[in-house]
């Protein structure tokens, strides 16, 4: 960001700056707060230009007050913002941006991390203090990453060797935020056993590992109603042949009676024919003869 500290010297000649005493420094209240800020420390007034990639046509003007001798006096004065650059990536000695990085098990910790602050990765035009905002691995069974609030660290831990993308945001002085991703690899430590490996595949593609569910499950109701359908033509069949043995045993039954009678119709001798009954007012255990007798 750029910023330029301001003294009495800088406002009032120094031939008449004796007795004087600087006692604020403000902006005019047509400037956004957000476009130019002042600031003090270590008793030395510092005017910062926070637009960020803006240019402010003009300059800006601002105000500064004085005491001598007992009298409060406020002159004017102009400053001129100039374009303030967001953070990027470095730049190799071939021109290239600087955006992947190697970190390899000689520069890792025990625990396979690497602790990494703005300036490692990135470089601000105007040499502002940055600030890392957020971040997120695309792969978090390969690299987990997050950041130390208690020192503004990037903190990167690699749980196995692979390649993965952090998508992170920056921030500069002037509160904007930039996003920066990079990608990092490590080529040496083990790698995931197959239970880690997969649970990863399913974070990488979850849509996929969910149609083949749903298509396991349309499978499986298929066969079930397949299944279904059969038995019920089976029990169809089995009742159809049921019927049809039935009646093939009736009709047999039906040629047996017929093939058995008498050329007059009668049924043979010692056979009985259950629907001619027997004559009436004979008694029982007498015949035709006896009968004759008795008249």
């Amino acid at each position: 960001m750029r910023e330029i500290p301001v003294s009495l010297d800088d406002l009032v000649p120094y031939e008449y700056s004796l007795g004087y005493e600087l006692n604020r420094i403000w902006q005019s209240i047509e400037i956004d707060a957000n476009t130019i800020g002042v600031e003090m420390r270590d008793g030395e007034y510092f005017i910062k230009a926070k637009k960020s990639e803006t240019e402010v046509s003009g300059p800006v003007r601002m105000f500064a007050e004085f005491s001598v001798g007992g009298k409060v006096q406020a002159i004017p004065f102009s400053v001129t913002i100039l374009k303030n650059n967001a953070p990027d990536y470095k730049v190799a000695a071939d021109g290239a941006l600087i955006n992947a990085f190697n970190f390899e098990t000689d520069v890792l910790d025990m625990y396979g991390t690497i602790r990494l602050t703005p300036d490692r990765l990135y470089t601000d035009p105007e040499d502002d203090m940055m600030k890392f905002l957020r971040v997120g691995s695309s792969h978090t069974f390969i690299v987990k990453a997050e950041i130390d609030e208690a020192t503004g660290e990037l903190v990167v831990t690699f749980a196995s060797r692979g390649t993965a993308e952090l998508d992170i945001y920056i921030t500069d002085a002037t509160g904007n935020e930039f996003r920066r991703p990079i990608t990092v690899t490590n080529t040496t430590l083990p790698e995931l056993n197959f239970f880690l490996s997969l649970a990863q595949s399913f974070v990488l593609r979850p849509w996929l590992y969910i149609g083949i569910l749903v298509a396991i499950i349309v499978l499986i109701i298929l066969i079930i109603f397949i299944a279904d359908q059969r038995r019920r033509r089976k029990r169809e069949q089995a009742e159809v042949e049921a019927l049809l043995v039935s009646e093939m045993q009736l009709e047999e039954q039906m040629l047996k009676l017929a093939s058995a009678q008498t050329p007059d119709g009668s049924l043979p001798q010692g056979q009985l024919d259950v629907g001619v009954p027997p004559p009436m007012g004979l008694p029982t255990g007498q015949d035709d003869d006896s009968f004759d007798d008795s008249i």
